[in-house]
């Protein structure tokens, strides 16, 4: 990847994803990478094209239409388990100029420490919910404390569901004879993985 993908190296310290205006900068609908130590990372693409280059460059698919932990009809966009120790929530954390603009950021779940309503005086006009990170970090939020904080539990969820996964193909063998096939599937419920 390209220069301004070097944070790729610390992509266990990064702790959210944010889209961002850069005026005077081509366009300037860009991604903030924000890191655990309070370093940021400007990238010039839109936040779509940055995370299908972090699920490239894990391996993963980032449609996740087949993944255990997916659920037909959700209105929004479900957490991203990028690995069993990266797992996105996907917020509202600004008002779009145009159509094609997002407004959705991505925050590492494994690094939130805590979300709560904002307080009026400490967030600028219409965030109405903000999420602190280990770090000290704030990232302020256009979504109602009663919205985020369920997306922030089925965010932990996908990550244990994730974890649960990677931890069972990691002890069971997939094949029991060289040239046999085997059936692995994930009971959505219990996380189970059961293998044929």
């Amino acid at each position: 990847m390209v220069s301004e993908y070097a944070w790729l190296k610390e992509l266990t310290k990064v702790i959210c994803f944010v889209p961002v205006y850069v005026e005077g900068v081509g366009g300037g609908n860009f991604t903030e990478v924000w890191m655990e130590d309070g370093r940021k990372y400007l990238v010039k693409k839109k936040i779509k094209t940055v995370l299908k280059n972090v699920a490239s460059f894990l391996g993963v698919d980032i449609r996740q239409v087949y993944a255990a932990w997916a659920v037909e009809g959700r209105k929004y966009v479900r957490p991203l388990a990028l690995g069993p120790y990266m797992t996105l929530v996907p917020v509202p954390v600004r008002r779009p100029r145009t159509r094609d603009e997002g407004a959705t950021g991505y925050v590492v779940v494994q690094k939130v420490y805590s979300c709560s309503r904002v307080q009026k005086e400490e967030a600028p006009k219409g965030f109405q919910s903000v999420i602190q990170f280990e770090g000290g970090q704030k990232l302020f939020c256009l979504i109602k404390f009663e919205r985020l904080a369920p997306r922030i539990q089925e965010g932990q969820n996908v990550r244990q569901q994730s974890q649960k996964l990677h931890e069972g193909l990691a002890r069971e063998p997939l094949m029991e004879k060289p040239g046999t096939y085997m059936t692995i599937r994930v009971n959505k419920d219990t996380g189970e993985i059961l293998v044929f």
